[in-house]
């Protein structure tokens, strides 16, 4: 009733869907992380990825300490987007 494109969209639109547009951004930095193999055949190996380079370390280098560290700060970095997912759901809800 007289509100501009910008404030429907704002204050109607975002809300109603900002669940899923997070969610759906979570889940394509999961499935990203996870990908070493697409973006060695794209990149022609001049960009390195974490997960590649977490395989490098344990399999060419055997650098077990390093390749641990790389991945439990991966791991925290999933679980921190997790639980800020889970906190946002929640303030979406109310």
């Amino acid at each position: 009733m007289g509100a501009t494109d910008g404030q429907i969209f704002w204050k109607i639109i975002v809300p109603l869907t900002k669940g899923s547009v997070l969610s759906s951004a979570v889940l394509s930095f999961v499935l990203c992380l996870g990908f070493y193999v697409t973006p060695t055949i794209l990149g022609g190996g001049r960009t390195v990825m974490i997960a590649e380079y977490i395989t490098v370390l344990i399999q060419q280098s055997l650098d077990w300490s390093s390749a641990s560290i790389y991945s439990i700060l991966l791991v925290a970095t999933l679980l921190c987007c997790a639980a800020l997912l889970k906190l946002l759901g929640k303030v979406a809800a109310r």
